[in-house]
Formats: structure tokens, C-alpha cells, sequence
């Protein structure tokens, strides 16, 4: 199969994703038609379109929710086209959601432990064969976790439910959950929806310094300002398409990105 794809081409650094070809239909309808493209290890890429342009479907396509209907993807250099979304977890990708849920009763910090993986403690017999290891475990994940809220700027709410927080820091604590478990690339979508400006600060500053430790990026958003101070490559869909790509400094001022969002001014 690889020779029919000549850019999947082996290499000591693969892309951090990579699709050929994908699509998926519901029905007759197309949601994402035959989209190829690559993001790089390391970066902070975009990826833009107005409503209903698939962007959501195909972050779902990438992160195991859906599985495609054609086409291939790749994580690192990995086929993953079939694997479910637990399955690429592991993988290094996580991704968080346009509108953050946690679980309102448990603690702020309580919502970020169940994101650590594999824990020993999940295995029923663990608890009593090998105690002392579980509890070490345990120490090691709230250890973790209070770091992250720490670094989040939620370690003053540790102790409260998360029904106390903010829209701005469900979407932290979003974040902090996927980071539990260590990923590799994230995948966020619209990190910036519906929340307060100097959070929105936060949320960007946090990207990137992130991103300097090594975690790669792919971010749906609308607010046209954080994805140009954010992102070093665009992607633009367009009804399930990839209507075109490049440096924010290019696409924003591309005619058939104005087109596509209904405008005449630069966005």
C-alpha cells in the first residue's frame, strides 16, 4: 500500500498526523471529503473554516470517534485509520471538545485524576496483592495533578466541585485532563468559545508554553486574533474540503478564505 502513497515516505521524524485521502459520509452526505494533509512534529498548526465546514467531524476522524469512511491516517507514522479513540490515546492523541463537561459534583481535582492512564488501582485484585504500589501511584498522580493546576491557575479550586468553575476554566480544566495522560499532540477545539479575554490570554500562554516542551498542536477556533498569534500554518476547510493551506499571513488575506466566511474584509 505504501507505494501508493508517495508522502508517506519513512522518516527518523514522521509527521505528528497525517490523512490521505479521508472522507466520511452519513448516508449520501459527505461531512469530510477526501482531505490530505500533515502536521508537523512541534508545531502549533490551525485549522479554520466557517460553520459546518466539517472541522469537528474531522477532529473526531483523528482522535478515533468516528472511524472514516475512506481514506487513511496516520499518527507518527502509524496507521490508525481503524483504531478507536482509546486506542490512539495511547497512541500520544488527545483532544478536548467545543463545549468542556466535567463532572460537576467531583473536585476540580478529582476531574483531572481520571485522566491518568493505566492506573494499577483499576485492576480489582491490585488493592490487596500490591498496596503499596497502587498508593505510590496515587501519590505520583496527585503530585501531577496539583502541577497542573498549579501551571492552569486552578490550583486555588482544587477542593471545589467543578460546577463552580467559570466556561474559561472548564475549558483549563479540559486541557488538564488530556495532559494527564501525557499526550504528544493535542487536539483542541475552540480552546477560546465563550470565554472571558484575560482568560483567553491564559488559555493562549499556556499553548505555548506547552508547545516549547514539545506538544504538538492542532486547534479549531474562531477568534481570527488567537489563531494568528498562536498557529504557524493554517488549514481551511470548506464544505468538508480542504479549501487551501499556508502561513496565517497568507491564508487570512486569501480571496477564497474571505469568500468562504461571507466577507470582503481581511478576517
Amino acid at each position: 500500500m505504501k507505494d501508493q502513497h508517495p508522502t508517506l515516505t519513512p522518516s527518523a521524524h514522521p509527521p505528528a498526523l497525517q490523512t490521505y485521502g479521508v472522507s466520511r459520509y452519513f448516508g449520501g452526505q459527505a461531512a469530510v471529503k477526501s482531505v490530505s494533509l500533515t502536521v508537523s512534529s512541534g508545531s502549533i498548526s490551525g485549522l479554520i473554516g466557517p460553520n459546518g465546514a466539517g472541522k469537528s467531524t474531522f477532529f473526531d476522524l483523528l482522535a478515533g470517534g468516528q472511524p472514516p469512511s475512506a481514506g487513511e491516517i496516520f499518527i507518527h507514522g502509524h496507521r490508525v485509520s481503524g483504531q478507536p479513540a482509546h486506542q490512539r490515546l495511547p497512541r500520544g492523541v488527545g483532544r478536548t471538545y467545543q463545549i468542556a463537561r466535567p463532572f460537576a459534583q467531583l473536585s476540580v481535582l478529582d476531574n483531572l485524576l481520571l485522566g491518568a492512564q493505566n492506573q494499577t488501582g483499576e485492576r480489582f485484585w491490585a488493592n490487596w496483592l500490591i498496596a503499596g504500589r497502587v498508593r505510590a501511584e496515587e501519590q505520583a498522580h496527585q503530585a501531577q495533578a496539583r502541577e497542573l493546576l498549579e501551571f492552569l491557575t486552578l490550583d486555588k479550586l482544587a477542593d471545589q466541585p467543578a460546577a463552580v468553575l467559570s466556561g474559561g476554566q472548564r475549558k483549563l480544566l479540559d486541557l488538564g485532563r488530556i495532559l494527564m495522560a501525557r499526550p504528544r499532540v493535542i487536539l483542541l477545539d475552540e480552546p477560546a468559545a465563550g470565554v472571558h479575554p484575560q482568560l483567553v490570554t491564559v488559555i493562549r500562554d499556556r499553548i505555548l508554553e506547552l508547545n516549547k516542551s514539545g506538544i504538538t498542536f492542532l486547534v479549531i477556533e474562531h477568534n481570527m486574533q488567537l489563531i494568528a498569534s498562536l498557529c504557524s500554518h493554517l488549514f481551511v476547510m470548506r464544505e468538508g474540503e480542504l479549501l487551501c493551506e499556508g502561513p496565517p499571513s497568507l491564508v487570512l488575506k486569501d480571496p477564497r478564505v474571505l469568500d468562504a466566511y461571507l466577507g470582503s474584509a481581511p478576517l
